[in-house]
């Protein structure tokens, strides 16, 4: 009887911990997520738009026809692009520094470098977005003077150019990699000290105990940050409006700009087009992405279950 009591005492606490996090989901995700679902089905221009009518799937055909299809199958193309080549730096950064973070002993170096690992994270998305325009703009960029100054560039890196959209997945990299690193340090850190100390024993080098014993028990983490960075990749807002995606870089116009556009876009003949052709291009692409997630998250409690 006590038994029970201690493990019902003990549901309510974890529910109580789980209660903001859910709120915050359910109010921003899942109600904006149910809500939208109606619009999809009608011509509603916009927010204030109170003269709608149904036209069913009409929308969903308008999103594969000019002029709609012309700004969205590209930016859908580099939202997936820019996906792969983060998703490589994510773990780039990530995995190098969990792995200094966990053989450091606890010393004054180890908490300073901590700290410096998350220092990026304070810094907004915008401001990143400004701070690779200031560097790179073609005209008044500080690391484009130099880099010419100098000799080794003989003409401008052009700021809207494709080629230096590449660079953004590596800033993104380098802004979460606290937060990353954190997550792959956690997997590591379960590593039984035991099965370190036997694979040293058996003359394991460094890479042969990497590859053996850390890679797969950090398994977990790296499904975590796969949804993460899934997530965030199609979700990233505050850095492209920074390398000006809402003005006049189409190269940093990814999808979610495409679909703030939409949604936001103005009126007249600046607008796209209609908000529920808008909420038409999300469910196309972030159903499947959602598909996507949670087979990830079975995955990983199907790990657990098996450990």
């Amino acid at each position: 009887m006590k038994r029970s009591k201690l493990g019902r005492a003990d549901l309510l606490t974890e529910l109580l911990y789980l209660t903001p996090q859910l709120l915050l989901f359910v109010g921003l995700t899942l109600l904006p997520f149910v809500v939208s679902i109606p619009i999809v089905f009608t011509d509603k221009v916009d927010y204030l738009d109170t003269e709608t009518s149904f036209i069913w799937f009409q929308n969903f055909v308008n999103v594969f026809r000019p002029p709609i299809v012309n700004s969205f199958l590209p930016a859908l193309l580099r939202t997936v692009v820019f996906t792969g080549v983060n998703y490589f730096t994510t773990f780039l950064f990530a995995v190098p520094i969990a792995l200094v973070m966990y053989e450091l002993a606890q010393t004054l170096l180890k908490q300073v470098f901590f700290v410096i690992v998350y220092l990026p994270l304070m810094i907004s998305g915008v401001g990143l977005g400004m701070i690779i325009t200031m560097l790179f703009s073609q005209d008044t960029g500080s690391l484009n003077l130099l880099l010419l100054r100098l000799g080794i560039l003989e003409s401008a890196i052009d700021i809207q150019s494709p080629d230096v959209m590449f660079m953004l997945p590596f800033a993104v990299g380098w802004r979460y990699a606290g937060q990353n690193m954190a997550l792959i340090l956690a997997g590591l850190l379960t590593i039984p000290a035991q099965s370190i100390e036997a694979a040293i024993i058996d003359g394991a080098n460094y890479v042969q105990r990497l590859v053996r014993i850390y890679i797969p028990q950090i398994m977990s983490s790296v499904l975590v940050v796969t949804i993460f960075t899934l997530i965030g990749s199609f979700g990233m807002v505050d850095e492209l409006i920074g390398l000006g995606g809402l003005t006049s870089n189409r190269n940093a116009e990814f999808l979610s700009i495409v679909i703030l556009k939409f949604g936001f876009g103005g009126s007249g003949e600046s607008r796209p087009g209609a908000l529920s052709e808008g909420v038409a291009i999300n469910l196309i692409v972030y159903v499947p992405l959602l598909i996507v997630g949670i087979l990830i998250l079975r995955k990983q409690i199907r790990r657990q279950l098996d450990t």
